[in-house]
């Protein structure tokens, strides 16, 4: 019977060292997992903010060629009213030319038959 209590208390002993082998490994692998979590939430947050400034940094990015697109359309614009003006001007000008040229040649013309009408009248 001594016997028999004697590996008992040897079974127990084994089996609490067992459970004392398994519990200190689960809580080992608690810690690295808890750890791991840790680490990926940094890397998930990390990451989360680089692409928040990445998308800011574009908006502003978007927005200063926004800027500049709206500046060079009305540059355009502005430039297109100026050569539409100085069109209307050169057209004018133009036409007040002509037109004079054609008053100076009626009065050339009256000049002349002026002249041959008179030379007319000396022969």
């Amino acid at each position: 019977m001594e016997e028999l209590q004697a590996m008992k208390m040897a079974a127990e002993q084994e089996m609490t060292m067992q459970k004392q082998t398994y519990e200190d490994r689960l809580r080992s692998l608690e810690g690295t997992l808890a750890d791991t979590n840790e680490k990926v939430s940094e890397q998930l947050e990390q990451k989360e903010q680089e692409a928040h400034e990445r998308i800011s940094e574009l908006e502003k990015r978007n927005q200063k060629l926004e800027d500049e697109t709206i500046a060079q359309r009305h540059i355009i614009e502005l430039e297109k009213l100026k050569t539409q003006k100085e069109y209307e001007e050169l057209s004018i000008q133009s036409s007040r030319l002509m037109h004079e040229l054609e008053q100076e040649k009626l009065k050339l013309e009256g000049d002349i038959d002026l002249l041959q009408s008179n030379q007319e009248k000396r022969h």
